[in-house]
């Protein structure tokens, strides 16, 4: 059973209580931490049973019930043959998803799974819900991302992504960076680029290296 090393609970724990107290905030985390462990340490290219699915989602929960609600209604959902708006709509998200976790991860992970190993569909799925859109969004793109990597991710997206002076290159040298990391995983230097001091408050007279 695809389970995570026993960590990155500590990981995740540790860089969740930073900004939110709520256990469910870590409950939502640790399932796409452990999802995203899963995906990348074996290599999947193939979509999952949904029972082993439905295993890694419920160990993350810890017995929360409404969390095992959440999963059951993942199950329920596939089954069916839901689509993702269809599945939004059956948790009562008719008016798009809201940015409470147990809304967001599960409609987040439902979408990976039904478009699993397709970025734009899974990524697409879950905009088309309306609502919380970024962070749903985010959450769903990471998922798939972790499965079909930068080649299946469409290139007029890449493209698209104006964010200076964290641009697609700053992102493939963190990406570069991490990948060493898993082998060699003494501490090493942050990847630095160019940051204009004050830029956040609009000013860029000075200029830093972050």
């Amino acid at each position: 059973m695809p389970f995570p090393p026993i960590q990155l609970d500590d990981y995740v724990e540790a860089s969740t209580r930073l900004t939110h107290a709520d256990p469910r905030a870590s409950t939502g985390a640790k399932a796409i931490a452990y999802l995203s462990s899963w995906s990348i340490r074996d290599r999947l290219v193939e979509k999952p049973e949904l029972e082993d699915l439905l295993k890694v989602l419920r160990r993350a929960g810890n017995g929360d019930q409404e969390w095992t609600n959440a999963v059951r209604s993942i199950a329920i959902a596939y089954h069916q043959h839901l689509s993702v708006e269809q599945f939004a709509q059956s948790l009562g998200l008719s008016d798009g998803v809201t940015g409470y976790v147990y809304h967001t991860v599960p409609v987040a992970v439902y979408a990976w799974y039904l478009h699993f190993g397709r970025f734009e569909e899974t990524v697409s799925a879950v905009l088309n819900c309306g609502g919380d859109t970024d962070t749903v969004g985010a959450i769903a793109g990471a998922l798939a991302g972790g499965v079909v990597g930068e080649p299946g991710i469409p290139s007029d997206w890449l493209n698209g992504i104006y964010e200076w002076p964290r641009g697609i290159g700053v992102l493939r040298a963190i990406a570069d960076q991490l990948a060493e990391k898993s082998h060699q995983p003494e501490a090493g230097s942050p990847v630095r680029y160019f940051w204009p001091e004050g830029y956040c408050c609009g000013m860029s007279s000075f200029w830093s290296w972050c």
